[in-house]
This record gives C-alpha cells, structure tokens and sequence, in this order.
C-alpha cells in the first residue's frame, strides 16, 4: 500500500482516489468510527455484507453490528489496552437478524497530531470456515469413536514413545495405555526383534524406502510372547513428524503357518527319504541308506533296525550301528518276545506304539528283561548303572508297521539326556512306515536273488560240464568284465548284470555236441557253423528268465564287432549293447590267455595285443583301455575262475 501512495506522492486528489479504489473492490468490510461508537465510513463490501445500505451504515451505532455485546466489549477493552487486535473471532449481526461469524482486525484511528479520534478495522465473514471446522469437529468425533471402538490396534509414535493409542492397542501390547505412554515403544518388541524395528522406523522418518508391513514379536506384561503385523504410515502429529500404526495379533496366523511349513517340511524329507530307499538295491543298501537319511535328521549316536516274525515270536537284529561303527548283526542271536511290561523293543512291538525315553538308564532299570550283547554276540548281563557313563542316555523306539500289524522296530539313541521332542517322534514314525515297505521288498528281493543265483550257478556248471577243455572259462570271463564295468564307473545294477551275462554267455553250448567242443584240430565251416549257433541257442534258452539285467540280448550279441564282421546278426558300434561290448573283450582276453584243445594258451601279452590292434574296428576301445590298464595294474584271474556274487 505504501509503495502505492508513494508512487502518487504530491498529488493528494489522486491518492484519495486510489485509496477508494481499493476500498470499494476490497473483499472485506472497512469500517471507521469515532470516539462515541458510531460509524463515519464503511466499503461497500461492508453492506453487502450487514444487508445495510451505505447511508443506513453511516452515523449508525457500530454495536448494532455485533450479535453478542459482551464480546464487543471485550473487544473494545483489548482495542484501547493494545492499540490493536487481530484475528479477534466474533458473530456479526445482518440488519435481517441473522448471525455469521467474522474475524476482525482493529485498530485505535489517530489524527495528524496523533490524537485518538476513534477505531478502524478489517471484518471478513468466516462462516464457512466455522461450519466446515464444525463438521471437522464432529468428524473428528465419529473418527475417535471409530478408532476407540476399532477392533484393530491403532497408535501414533513421535520420538522414541507412543503418544496416542486406541484401547485395543493396549489390549494388544498387553499393558495399560498409562504404562504404554510412560515408556520408549522399544520396551514392547521382542529383543531379537528390536534392532530391526528400530532400523526400520528411523529410516521411515527420513522417508527412506521400507517396507510398509511387517511381522516381529511383542513381550507382554505377563511374559507372553505375541506375533503382530504393523501397518505404518508417515503423518504429522502436532506439527512434528510422526508415524500412525496399525497393528494386528498374528499369533494364530503365524502358528498355522509354522505349522504348515513343519508339515510341508517333514512331508519333503520323507518324500526324499522314499526316493533315497527306492534307488537302493540289496537290503544292506536299503539299511545304510536308511540310516544316513536318519543321521542327517536326528541325534543318533546309536541306530537299530530289528525284524520281528510274527509265527516263530523272534526278534531279528537286521542292522545296527553304534558311534558310528556298524556291528557285524550276524553274530547276534535272534530273540524272543518278552513278556507284556517287560523290554522296551517287546513293548513297541506288543502295543504298535511308539516310546519316547528321555531317561534310558532308568527306563532300562525299571524293565525286568534287557538283552546286552557282548561282542562275540552272546547275551550278557544288564551292567550296574555307573558303567552307562557317556552311553545311551536317551532313545526314540518306533514301530515299523505293514497292514496294520508291526514287524520291526526301528530305533535311535543318544548320549544326552532328553535329547527328542515329539516333532522327532512323529517324524521317525513317517520314516518308519517308508522303512517297512523298503525292508520287507529289499527282503523279498534278497530271497528272489539268492533263487536267482542258484539257477545261475546251475546254467554255468551245465555248460562246464558239457565242455570240461573250458571249465572255468564263464567264470573268468564274468570276473574280468566285471572289473572293466567296474572301472568304468558303471552303476551296481549295470554291473551285475555283465556279471550274470559273463557267467552264462556260454550256454548255449549245451546244444553243441561235445566231440565237436572238445575237438583237437581245426573245425571244418559245418562244425563252426554249430559252434557259432550257440548264440542264438543262449539267447533262446535265457530270454523265458526274468532277469532284471539285459542278460539275454548280451548273451546273443557278444561275438559281434564293431565294424560289423561278428555274428549272429552283423550288428555295428553302438547296436551293439554296452554289456555285450564288454563281455566281447573280456572273452577274447581270457580265451586267448587259456589253453584250449586245438592249441595251447597264448598267453596274457598276447591277448592284450590282440584287442589293443583291433580296438575301434572290432572292439570298443573304451573298454579295451580299461582292460588293458587292469592288467597293467596287477588284475589277476582269481584261483579257479570263481566269480563272487556281489
């Protein structure tokens, strides 16, 4: 305004104008009036505003104006203490009776010679304002019912404390809003928790990026510990920067949770535990594997598996291993079934149940019948408890059932006292039930192998004994294929099956008469001719067997080469199987190397000579490499040709 006047300096007409512009267009009311209270100007905004025509307003009581006298009383009074009031909130009065509230600003009015001569002043209507901070107060109302009646936890932290809080919060925290106020919010959270929580909402505050929500745990009064998820956003609380948080109890949420991954868990490791026993073959396999699964899960410084037959009431000793060495379960004798209460294993099996023993040593006092075993498998004595120092101090005993009905028992110890939770119980019990099925076919196996290996040795010692110039012949063949696959890197199963095929590879001979088999000169065409019919003879007779190996087809093709000049077929590089490429070597080494009717043995420098010549046009040289680093590495066929079942 000064800047205006002084822009129009020395010319008073203009300045007066000016000052009237700026009166008319102003959007509040200017009023003046002298010492006795009575108005002596007003703006034309000043009538809009009362509902007062300007000649009404002028020499009329400015009190008319006011809706409440004692509040421009106290005006009055402030004006003449002060000099001046701003922001002073009163009601206006319209000249229809109407009240509005208006903010005013006043002054004391003085003259050239600065006496007073009465008051000016700025009033502008402020109605709406007042209504909406009505609304907002009744807002604000209904909010803080809402948030005190909220189900949810809500609080406002500033600083290191909370300063505001709903009553569930309190519920939730698990102290009174008095305690919770009185203290740093820090007190509350778990201290495992604390560092991150704090971390957190300091980095909030610098408007760092974190995330919005989050679980950790809270202490409550009575020493419970309790999950919650905090919801947290930035706000202004007072002027001062500050966090609204919403929490929410997630104890139960959390528990189902621990509980589902615990399930999902267990339910992966058995799930690998039944891959692991399904890849063993042989019982003892099945047992090791067994008990490294178990190893890698539990505190087993001791490990059994008994086998219990239900018709004959024994308990079979099938594999143990105790600090980790595994005993010879073959010296150990079978045992009975003890009487109902008496011996843990006969308990578990009587009742199909599993036993938690966190105390051994008095489990085993309490029981009448205990069978200790001394190392040359005979029963001994239960020892005086002072000798179990650093011994079995704990154990877990669960039963192996099939078809409801239990067949063994399969049990883990400890050298610390009650070293297994429940969790470990269950997870055993899951193990076990796997554990029976892989037992009970390993043994069904076992039987059908040994049954296996008696029609073998009978095919072999046939052929022997139709062709005694090569007795042991199969055998030594069977041995030193078995070393090439071996060295070779080939799986337990692959191996197996060369060792099959090289005991039988010769049985078709059978059918050969055996003047031509043990003919000393040179065989015309005809005879070769039936000789090399023995394949396809072998072939014919071996493929009705089940065998789990390829047996038959290597049989057949096992005088095939490589460049397709072998017989019965021709077959050429990899038509020809892997067995039967091996079996071709191992023959033609060990043929050469022994005597035969028609010529004496070549020798063992003579055969190697012969495959290492030919190798990658008649043999496979892969395994003619092998073969020959065998021999250079001392093999030797054993005494007899015997060729040992694995």
């Amino acid at each position: 305004m000064k800047d205006l006047l002084d822009a129009f300096a020395g010319n008073e007409k203009d300045q007066q104008r000016l000052l009237m512009s700026i009166l008319e267009n102003l959007q509040d009311s200017y009023f003046r009036a002298d010492l006795s209270g009575n108005l002596i100007f007003a703006n034309p905004r000043a009538s809009g505003m009362f509902g007062y025509s300007l000649e009404e307003m002028i020499g009329m009581p400015a009190a008319c104006l006011y809706a409440d006298p004692e509040n421009r009383k106290k005006l009055t009074e402030k004006v003449r203490e002060s000099g001046q009031v701003r922001d002073w909130m009163s009601r206006g009065l319209r000249k229809d009776g109407t009240a509005f509230w208006v903010s005013m600003n006043v002054q004391l009015l003085h003259d050239e010679q600065g006496r007073i001569v009465g008051t000016e002043g700025v009033v502008r209507d402020i109605t709406e304002r007042k209504q909406a901070e009505a609304v907002l107060a009744e807002n604000e109302l209904k909010y803080r019912q809402v948030v005190n009646n909220a189900s949810q936890a809500i609080f406002v932290v500033q600083g290191p404390r909370i300063v505001y809080l709903n009553p569930m919060a309190s519920t939730t925290i698990g102290y009174s809003s008095e305690e919770v106020m009185a203290r740093p919010f820090t007190e509350f959270i778990h201290p495992d928790d604390r560092d991150m929580v704090v971390e957190r909402h300091t980095s909030r505050l610098k408007g760092e990026d974190v995330p919005p929500i989050y679980g950790f745990r809270i202490v409550r009064e009575d020493g419970a510990v309790r999950w919650v998820e905090l919801n947290a956003v930035l706000m202004d609380w007072q002027g001062e920067p500050a966090t609204l948080n919403f929490l929410t109890d997630i104890t139960e949420r959390m528990s189902a949770k621990v509980e589902r991954e615990r399930l999902l868990k267990r339910q992966l490791v058995l799930s690998r535990i039944t891959l692991s026993l399904g890849a063993s073959t042989g019982l003892k396999s099945t047992l090791r594997t067994l008990h490294s699964e178990v190893r890698s899960l539990l505190d087993a410084d001791g490990f059994f598996v008994s086998w219990y037959q239900k018709d004959t009431g024994l308990i079979t000793a099938l594999f143990i291993v105790n600090e980790g060495v595994e005993c010879d379960v073959g010296t150990f004798p079978s045992i009975p079934l003890a009487e109902e209460g008496k011996e843990v294993q006969s308990s578990v099996l009587r009742t199909g149940r599993s036993l938690n023993i966190p105390n051994w040593i008095e489990r085993e006092h309490a029981m009448q019948t205990v069978y200790p075993i001394e190392s040359d498998g005979a029963l001994a004595p239960v020892p005086p408890e002072d000798e179990h120092a650093g011994c079995t101090k704990s154990a877990v005993l669960v039963p192996m059932m099939l078809e409801g009905e239990p067949v063994g028992v399969l049990q883990v110890r400890s050298n610390r006292l009650n070293a297994y939770s429940d969790e470990d119980v269950a997870l055993l019990e899951g193990v076990a039930g796997i554990a029976a099925v892989s037992i009970q076919t390993a043994l069904l196996v076992e039987g059908i192998r040994h049954g296996l290996e008696g029609t073998i040795e009978a095919l072999a010692r046939t052929t022997e004994m139709r062709d005694p110039y090569t007795s042991g012949h199969q055998r030594r063949v069977s041995q030193l294929a078995c070393a090439i696959a071996e060295k070779m890197g080939l799986g337990e199963k692959t191996v197996d099956g060369v060792r099959v095929s090289g005991l039988l590879h010769d049985v078709g001979k059978v059918s050969i008469p055996a003047e031509i088999l043990s003919k000393p000169g040179k065989l015309t065409p005809l005879e070769f001719g039936l000789v090399k019919e023995h394949v396809r003879i072998g072939f014919d007779v071996l493929k009705e067997i089940v065998f789990p190996w390829p047996v038959a087809e290597s049989v057949l093709q096992h005088h095939e080469r490589l460049d397709g000049s072998g017989y019965p077929c021709g077959l050429k590089g990899e038509a020809i199987n892997l067995g039967a490429r091996i079996l071709a070597v191992a023959d033609v080494v060990e043929a050469m190397a022994s005597h035969r009717p028609y010529r004496p043995a070549l020798g063992i420098d003579a055969a190697l000579e012969e495959i290492k010549e030919h190798q990658g046009k008649l043999y496979d040289s892969s395994v003619v490499e092998v073969c020959v680093q065998l021999f250079a590495d001392g093999f030797e066929f054993a005494p007899g040709g015997m060729s040992p079942a694995p």
